[in-house]
């Protein structure tokens, strides 16, 4: 059987890395970032669902009131507001948040990846 950590590839530092650098660019390159950076957000959106994929396969229930649930929950709204900051900058359009707020959602959501990659693993290990 697969792990589940396996679901998490060594590549999320660097989706994350992306996602920063499309936060802040602000030159003439900021909407080839952005791109890149919801490039980033849709991998990070890929781990997620194979994650709920595979939980499901294993007969494990996202119940929001469960640990992996409610983490699973938690990133959901600001992948939402990250996305819509993203696809509006590579538009070159006004962005709904700023950088700041931006960059928190994307400091949390690897955070809470984090914690789910760690139960994940717990689970893999039972």
């Amino acid at each position: 059987m697969d792990t589940l950590v396996g679901l998490f590839p060594p590549t999320m530092g660097y989706d994350f890395e992306k996602l920063n650098q499309g936060i802040y660019e602000s030159g003439p390159e900021k909407t080839a970032h952005a791109g890149m950076a919801l490039g980033a957000l849709r991998n990070v959106r890929g781990v997620l669902t194979r994650l709920h994929e595979a939980l499901t396969k294993r007969g494990h229930e996202l119940d929001p009131y469960s640990g992996i649930g409610y983490l699973y929950e938690e990133v959901r709204y600001p992948i939402e507001k990250l996305e819509a900051f993203l696809e509006t900058k590579h538009a070159n359009g006004i962005v709904p948040i700023d950088e700041e707020a931006a960059s928190i959602f994307a400091f949390f959501i690897r955070a809470k990846l984090e914690e789910l990659r760690e139960i994940a693993g717990e689970i893999d290990a039972e």
